[in-house]
């Protein structure tokens, strides 16, 4: 099957703007509070949501069967799940909005994570470490989505745009990522649909990480949250897409988590002069990967390059790159620390000595110096 995951489809030209990105939160905030609103206005459909949404935050034990009978909606208890996780969708919106933190990440620092080794054993008690809680991690670039065959017509392809991370209790409530009472992380992929006649809808695709002391694997953790797409008949491709956009979920979550990540200093985007009027709240920009991405595509575009040569004796080449967990404090506290050991460019004694090459500094970053003078990376 031809390469359809992020790597494939991101380049340079990617780069989005801090504006673009906030866009993306924007119209999915905007549209799913705007739906419960609507909802509001059918007097059954409120009584449900009144009854449903402290259930969402402190599990007083509803009973959905007898809801469903008492509402008396047409498909029964199928109405009332509906009902619930559109709500769930609009308190993590809510809890979202407390700090209104989106993260804008390089496309090249995509493409890395999307190509990491995933059967490295993670101490999932990392998942706790999020910098900033409950945040909006845009796509620099829409991923391809499934689409069933039995879905109304559309004016464009199903597309990823992002996942909004909250927490859920042991019982499966919502919480903040910074609640002590936190025990998974639920990274909701943003689905963007496009029906004919209708503006752009959203859905969410939920990936749920043990935050506690269990090991997985990136790939276990996948494969756990896989079958969204219950309803649906699955050809090759479509699951191809669904677990693409899964891995990448999954990887930036713990590239947050981990540490010595490559993350800017948070800054407030100033709304336009019409927006301050509006009294628009302000979003927190977080840059991504923005020092080490280019980095990282001169490496590639070397490997590339000394790929096609002939003559080589070795030619340059990229190791993948992969998880690594290191034990740190007293031998009876100590903490685990996962950090992403990146792509290394390796052999570039036959390139160009004048150009720059990306090398391992042997404490978990990346520097930048002249071939001539750079030994090969380990990791």
């Amino acid at each position: 099957m031809p390469n359809t995951g992020p790597a494939a489809r991101l380049g340079a030209s990617s780069l989005q703007t801090a504006k673009q990105a906030v866009a993306v939160t924007q119209a999915y905030e905007k549209q799913k509070l705007s739906f419960i609103t609507e909802l509001h206005t059918d007097p059954r459909i409120a009584a449900a949501i009144d009854i449903l949404t402290p259930w969402i935050r402190d599990a007083s034990d509803a009973d959905l069967d007898r809801l469903a009978v008492a509402s008396a909606f047409p498909e029964g208890r199928a109405s009332v799940e509906y009902l619930r996780d559109l709500l769930f969708a609009a308190e993590g919106v809510r809890e979202w909005q407390a700090h209104r933190v989106v993260y804008r990440v390089h496309p090249e620092l995509v493409a890395g994570l999307a190509e990491t080794d995933r059967g490295t054993p993670i101490p999932c008690e990392v998942f706790r470490r999020l910098p900033h809680p409950n945040p909006f991690v845009v796509f620099p670039v829409p991923l391809p989505a499934p689409r069933s065959s039995e879905s109304p017509p559309m004016t464009k392809s199903p597309v990823y745009v992002g996942m909004l991370v909250t927490g859920r209790t042991k019982a499966f409530e919502l919480c903040s990522t910074a609640d002590p009472a936190v025990h998974y992380l639920n990274a909701a992929l943003i689905g963007r649909l496009h029906f004919a006649g209708q503006e752009p809808d959203f859905q969410e695709y939920n990936i749920r990480i043990p935050c506690v002391s269990q090991r997985f694997t990136v790939e276990e953790m996948i494969m756990t949250n896989r079958l969204a797409f219950e309803a649906i008949e699955l050809t090759a491709v479509m699951h191809q897409l669904e677990v693409d956009a899964y891995r990448l979920g999954v990887s930036l979550l713990l590239y947050l988590c981990s540490s010595r990540g490559d993350l800017s200093a948070p800054t407030e985007l100033v709304p336009g002069i019409k927006k301050r009027r509006k009294q628009t709240a302000l979003n927190t920009i977080v840059d991504m990967g923005f020092d080490i991405g280019p980095k990282l595509l001169a490496a590639r575009k070397t490997a590339t390059e000394q790929a096609g040569a002939s003559g080589k004796a070795v030619r340059a080449h990229i190791r993948r790159a992969h998880w690594h967990t290191y034990w740190t404090g007293p031998r009876d506290q100590q903490v685990a620390e996962v950090r992403w050991l990146h792509p290394v460019l390796v052999h570039p004694q036959d390139r160009d000595a004048t150009r720059s090459i990306v090398i391992d500094t042997g404490h978990g970053g990346i520097d930048s110096q002249p071939a001539s003078s750079a030994e090969e990376g380990t990791s």
